[in-house]
């Protein structure tokens, strides 16, 4: 799971090598390594059971505080939205989303619409929770910065 600061979006990303996510300017928030070796002992071939008991030991809180940390979200009425928009619930919905969809590659620089998991329309009915909240932030901070 990695942060795109501009615009503020969330990605599933698969890397390895070279195509690290901060390689393109994204911030890490949470990595699950994905290779075998990882997972054959105690999981034999159930990758879907490995990711599982990993994402369970998550603690989404401070995922959701290092998303925040992230976006330089330091306006105490901004962060609060933000709370608001990506609850908890956000949390385990994009949880599950990993969990049942697996990781997408780089190559196609993906936000959580893309993924062919929401509905592409334009309509807000189709889109993510998180996604809305992050381009809410977002525009009111880019309309406070014209303010300024």
């Amino acid at each position: 799971l990695a942060l795109d600061r501009e615009p503020l979006r969330l990605h599933l990303v698969n890397s390895s090598g070279p195509t690290h996510p901060l390689a393109v300017g994204l911030k890490p928030l949470l990595a699950i390594d994905l290779w075998e070796h990882a997972y054959v002992f105690d999981y034999g071939i159930d990758r879907d059971a490995y990711v599982r008991a990993v994402l369970s030991l998550v603690d989404w809180q401070t995922v959701l505080a290092d998303i925040l940390a992230a976006a330089n979200m330091a306006d105490e009425q901004t962060k609060l939205k933000y709370l608001i928009r990506c609850s908890m619930k956000d949390m385990r919905r994009l949880k599950h989303m990993m969990v049942q969809h697996g990781t997408i590659d780089l190559a196609e620089p993906p936000s959580l619409t893309k993924l062919g998991l929401i509905a592409p329309a334009e309509s807000h009915a189709a889109r993510s929770l998180v996604d809305l909240a992050m381009e809410e932030v977002a525009r009111e901070g880019r309309g406070r910065d014209r303010d300024a």
